[in-house]
């Protein structure tokens, strides 16, 4: 575990995750939290839906914009316009009562959701240097998976003590204070932008980050189809809270293998996602043939020491073919279209669920797997590069800090 003493280390470093992890739960907290909101002023299920699909629709869509921006002018500049503007129309969502303006509050919120999270993978490189960024960006999926396994179970609890409009005000208060640390940070101030870069889907422009898009479709496609594959499993056993601890071993699988593969995984990027993708096919395939629990229960945990490693060297292969200037644009796609996808993958999911076929949708996150497996081995040369940090001007900056504190930098 040298490799993450060595990163924690780092005064930015440790700075940059403090600053995360309440945006991070901040984020896996609202998409619940306005559910539960609307559906307590409404009384309808079909507003609540509608209100988050538009919130998911306006972060989703504008979000290469909003990256584009960062990587142009820089990141304070957008974020001291997006943060603010964010957290004032989502703590309005606590106020308001007229469907209307709920649905109106969600959009905005959506379209303004300021980009934290591909500002502050774009960070890593600069800050940690590039021996230790792999160890960063194990550290940033686990984070985010621990996020996303208990953001929700935070908002359930809040509203089950209090009420809705607590779990809307937790929400604000952390992205509000998660942001601002995060603006602090002097890699993140120093971060000045790019004007020459390639215009709006630049980017996209690069052959690498193609690849990226597709193997992350598929990585959303699976995600969705095991977020409804899962609970359908558990229910057509009989089992109430089945769902939940079925997904959260999933979860500790995949915190295991990420561990694992910033710690000690040695080989290139490109060799290594296809060895974790295939792993996670083969687990989700066996998985999907009905079963003992406890043959179930290991075999999630498996596919999730597959999972936990493919996200890491995902994040890696990001940072190393996204053309110079356009880091944050690159993360901003790439979760976009993650996000467009789990919409596709739940739905085949509950198709077959509906149909008696609940195992099926580990065989739909299975097949999308085995997708991104092909698109990596076909397209091998084209992820094979080496980016050329030492031409682009976020690296002077901001050199590698390993003094205890942040304000050496």
């Amino acid at each position: 575990m040298s490799a993450y003493s060595a990163v924690l280390a780092n005064g930015q470093a440790r700075l940059l995750i403090l600053a995360m992890i309440p945006v991070r739960f901040g984020y896996a907290m609202a998409g619940l939290a306005m559910v539960l909101l609307i559906r307590d002023r409404t009384g309808s299920f079909a507003l609540a839906g509608l209100g988050l699909g538009l919130f998911s629709l306006g972060a989703g869509l504008l979000s290469p914009l909003r990256g584009h921006l960062v990587d142009t002018m820089g990141q304070t500049k957008p974020l001291m316009v997006y943060l603010p503007v964010f957290c004032s129309s989502f703590a309005i969502l606590a106020l308001a009562h007229d469907a209307t303006l709920l649905i109106v509050l969600c959009t905005i919120s959506g379209c303004m959701s300021p980009p934290l999270l591909a500002s502050s993978r774009a960070l890593w490189r600069p800050i940690v240097g590039p021996d230790l960024v792999r160890s960063a960006y194990a550290l940033d999926s686990i984070a985010m998976q621990a996020s996303q396994v208990l953001g929700p179970a935070l908002t359930a609890a809040l509203v089950a003590a209090w009420n809705p409009e607590v779990a809307i005000w937790a929400v604000t208060v952390m992205v509000a204070v998660g942001g601002v640390l995060f603006i602090l940070v002097p890699a993140s101030r120093a971060w000045t932008g790019d004007r020459n870069a390639a215009g709006f889907g630049g980017a996209i422009r690069s052959p690498g980050i193609r690849v990226m898009l597709a193997i992350s479709a598929a990585f959303g496609t699976a995600w969705g189809a095991l977020c409804v594959g899962l609970p359908a499993i558990s229910v057509e056993a009989g089992w109430k809270f089945g769902g939940g601890i079925l997904l959260a071993l999933l979860a500790l699988g995949s915190v295991l293998g990420g561990t694992w593969a910033g710690a000690r995984a040695k080989r290139g990027p490109v060799r290594s996602l296809i060895t974790s993708l295939a792993l996670l096919a083969v687990a989700l395939f066996l998985a999907a043939i009905p079963a003992p629990l406890p043959v179930l229960l290991t075999l999630l945990v498996i596919a999730g020491l597959g999972m936990g490693p493919a996200q890491v060297f995902l994040l890696e292969l990001i940072d190393r073919v996204s053309p110079a200037g356009s880091a944050v644009t690159a993360f901003a796609s790439v979760v976009a279209i993650e996000g467009a996808f789990v919409g596709l993958g739940a739905y085949l999911a509950g198709r077959a669920a509906d149909g008696g076929g609940a195992h099926a949708g580990l065989v739909v996150a299975g097949l999308a797997e085995l997708v991104a497996v092909a698109i990596v081995v076909a397209v091998r040369p084209t992820l094979n590069v080496k980016r050329q940090w030492a031409a682009e001007s976020q690296e002077s900056p901001t050199p590698t800090d390993t003094s205890s504190g942040t304000s050496s930098a």
